[in-house]
């Protein structure tokens, strides 16, 4: 029998500094948000000369795909359904930034957009963006499992993968002067596709294609006074929510061990927090009020220890005991080539979840912009036991309430609390260069799949 484990599934996009890593910035006794600078938007494509250097991994069943199963349709915390009947999502567009999305019969609506290589984002190495997409928009059948918004168009962007190496020429950005009859030294490989840069040209890429929302289930973590290198992306989403209006939906984050400190657990009030609060900064999460920050939650609506608390999480969904679709049937695992098989679970199927229920809300709602829809994510969400607080945000995504409440109604009836405000507007967007001498290079940015064996958990 193949050894079972619990696979964690989070793009932890690990950095690379020119200079000193690490290099501490400024600190203040307040926890802030990052501000943004407009003029580091990215532009260009995300294609890399890459190959392939680890066999793929293959969807799987667990030992519990029977009760997942049961849980997850019959007994379902985000049960989309009864909101069919108004919309599944028709006239939008989820642009999914991830591993690549694998074609199904039962992702009707899937175009590919972009790749580091030629395949455009039709091909899923990883298993992993085609089980987020599956969890977002597959149609239903007589299996009972179906994707929260089925309606929607989804795009394809295929920006890391922990199965390919990038190819670099030992001469590159140098004179090619060999001695006569020496050959050119073949290409070496440096890494995987996918860091903070090209995830933000990958952000660039989907809002230039017309996407009205955005799906990234993928982090970067540093320690809190350690710069994440993220000007571009911080830039990109600001151009794909403040100019194009498009919601974009994150993952808060897995404990596993470029994200190994879980921040402090604090009520969600109107009050600041303190700095000394926050060990882990998480991006692109920590872009608060530009995007929605998505959480773990257990079937049973307790919060999931790996999911990564913060000022910044806003809501969660199911990230343990899921279930997705792989090529032949329902699936709740993935296995690699030698045989290692995990669970999925991870903040990266939380995500998908609320993405669905944004299309939704936008799809009733097509006057709304990105902020209301963000607005109406929050305040219609259920509280869990607990209360609400930086580990659970405002509590489970509710799809019913988020498309059939209004405002008006809430207001009247009293109901929801302020958001966080801090002291100063945030985020603030500023002109000119920051962050001087520092430089992302490739070498990051890869989508780990963290095995656990069950003996390294008890």
């Amino acid at each position: 029998m193949s050894p079972t484990g619990r696979i964690v599934i989070s793009a932890v996009l690990s950095l690379t500094l020119l200079s000193q890593m690490g290099v501490p910035t400024a600190r203040a006794e307040v926890y802030m948000p990052p501000t943004v600078n407009s003029s580091a938007l990215p532009n260009g494509g995300i294609t890399e000369k890459t190959k392939k250097t680890v066999p793929c991994n293959s969807p799987a069943t667990s030992d519990n795909i029977e009760k997942n199963k049961r849980q997850q349709q019959f007994r379902p915390l985000i049960n989309a359904r009864p909101v069919w009947s108004t919309t599944q999502g028709e006239g939008q567009t989820v642009a999914i930034i991830d591993t690549g999305i694998n074609p199904h019969p039962r992702l009707k609506n899937l175009e590919g957009l972009a790749d580091f290589n030629a395949d455009r984002g039709l091909n899923d190495c990883d298993q992993h963006g085609s089980l987020v997409a599956a969890i977002l928009a597959a149609q239903p059948q007589e299996d009972g499992f179906a994707g929260v918004a089925p309606g929607v168009r989804i795009l394809s962007i295929r920006q890391t993968s922990s199965h390919y190496g990038i190819l670099k020429d030992p001469f590159e950005g140098r004179e090619r002067r060999l001695p006569p009859g020496v050959r050119h030294p073949e290409p070496q490989l440096e890494g995987n596709p996918g860091n903070v840069i090209t995830l933000a040209k990958a952000v660039r890429i989907a809002a230039d294609a017309g996407a009205t929302v955005i799906n990234i289930s993928q982090a970067a973590c540093r320690p809190r006074g350690h710069s994440l290198g993220d000007e571009a992306l911080g830039a990109a989403i600001s151009y794909a929510v403040q100019v194009k209006d498009i919601v974009v939906v994150t993952a808060a984050g897995n404990l596993v061990d470029e994200c190994r400190d879980q921040n402090e657990i604090m009520p969600l009030t109107t009050a600041s927090i303190p700095q000394e609060k926050v060990k882990t900064i998480v991006s692109p999460a920590y872009f608060d009020n530009l995007v929605l920050t998505v959480g773990s939650v257990a079937q049973d609506g307790s919060p999931s220890d790996f999911s990564i608390a913060g000022p910044w999480v806003d809501v969660v969904a199911p990230g343990e005991g899921i279930v997705s679709l792989g090529p032949r049937g329902l699936v709740d695992a993935v296995q690699d080539d030698k045989g290692n098989r995990g669970d999925l679970q991870g903040t990266s199927f939380a995500t998908p979840f609320v993405s669905g229920v944004v299309a939704l809300v936008r799809a009733k709602h097509p006057d709304w912009s990105a902020q209301q829809v963000m607005d109406q994510i929050k305040e219609t969400a259920r509280p869990l036991s607990g209360g609400r607080n930086t580990q659970v945000g405002y509590g489970l995504v509710d799809p019913i309430a988020a498309v059939n409440s209004t405002p008006k109604a809430r207001a009247a009836a009293g109901a929801g609390i302020p958001f966080r405000d801090y002291q100063e507007k945030q985020p603030s967007i500023i002109f000119g260069g920051i962050l001087i001498g520092i430089v992302v290079v490739a070498a990051g940015g890869v989508l780990v799949w963290w095995v656990r064996r069950n003996r390294r958990l008890n």
